[in-house]
């Protein structure tokens, strides 16, 4: 019993050991990685925070984009040149939306005004000029004139058929009237007047 008793507790013993031989390791590789982290993490931030800086020191001197539309030509290029702004004047090819528009100031631009722009950024300003804007309103007058003589010639349609169909229509009985066979009625006997039986001479 004494034999058994001694082995038991030496076992527990060598456990016990053991348990704590590991859990000093997990504990070592815990404070390991922690350390490892505390190193890393730093830098990380580091390069993070100089990522942001330098996106905030590129786009520090943005700007919104100026509304140019309707602007006469030459007071565009005023402004884009007290912005800094690089740009090209664009004439725009006829076209129906052009025809209610006035000649020789910014039609559009790209990037649109309100956009989010830096110094030197290009800019695409679209114009038109009085040839371009007169040969849109001919091309609004044809587009007009073409669905009048559209409209003009379904309501001529339109008129011709009825008429076809009330010709049709009214012919129908007198065609058909004409298919019948006629029937001969016989012609009743007349009877004679009153002065005829009185009169003297007729008898």
């Amino acid at each position: 019993m004494a034999n058994s008793k001694r082995s038991t507790t030496g076992g527990l013993k060598k456990l016990a050991g053991k348990t704590f031989n590991v859990a000093d390791k997990l504990l070592t590789g815990a404070g390991a990685v922690a350390d490892a982290i505390g190193k890393v993490a730093p830098s990380v931030v580091d390069e993070g925070a100089k990522v942001i800086d330098a996106h905030l020191d590129k786009h520090k001197k943005d700007f919104k984009m100026p509304g140019l539309i309707d602007l006469p030509l030459a007071e565009a290029e005023r402004v884009m040149h007290f912005y800094h702004l690089q740009y090209s004047l664009i004439q725009v090819t006829p076209a129906e939306k052009y025809a209610g528009r006035r000649a020789n100031v910014v039609l559009d631009t790209t990037p649109k005004a309100n956009a989010k722009v830096a110094p030197n950024s290009f800019v695409r300003a679209e114009y038109a000029d009085e040839d371009t804007i007169e040969a849109s309103r001919q091309l609004l007058a044809s587009r007009h004139a073409e669905k009048k003589m559209v409209k003009a010639s379904r309501h001529a349609l339109r008129q011709a058929r009825a008429q076809t169909v009330a010709h049709l229509v009214t012919g129908i009985p007198k065609a058909v009237g004409n298919q019948l066979p006629h029937r001969k009625t016989k012609k009743s006997p007349t009877a004679p007047s009153n002065q005829t039986k009185n009169d003297p001479q007729a008898q």
